[in-house]
């Protein structure tokens, strides 16, 4: 299957923020990394919802992590603009 590079991301980080912040062995970190490996859309759809399961604070806690490390991450916006160099640096 194809993963967009948005979404690859975005499991990375939530693998990332999840054994931080949960535990490595944490359904939802175990599910994250999961998706990461095999990209299934059964795994990805998994992973998805063992962050709804979270508890309402948890979730929030983690997902405000993982989207503030993806705001941040300049290479991974750059990388989705239309026409951006990938041959180099930008300026």
């Amino acid at each position: 299957m194809m993963l967009d590079p948005t979404d690859l991301a975005f499991f990375r980080e939530l693998a990332t923020v999840g054994a931080e912040r949960l535990g490595a062995e944490h359904p939802c970190t175990r599910a994250a990394v999961r998706a990461c490996d095999t990209r299934d859309p059964e795994d990805l759809r998994a992973a998805r919802r063992a962050v709804d399961a979270l508890e309402a604070t948890a979730r929030d806690t983690v997902m405000r992590e993982v989207h503030h490390r993806l705001a941040g991450n300049l290479s991974a916006i750059w990388d989705q603009l239309p026409g951006a160099r990938r041959d180099g640096p930008a300026n």
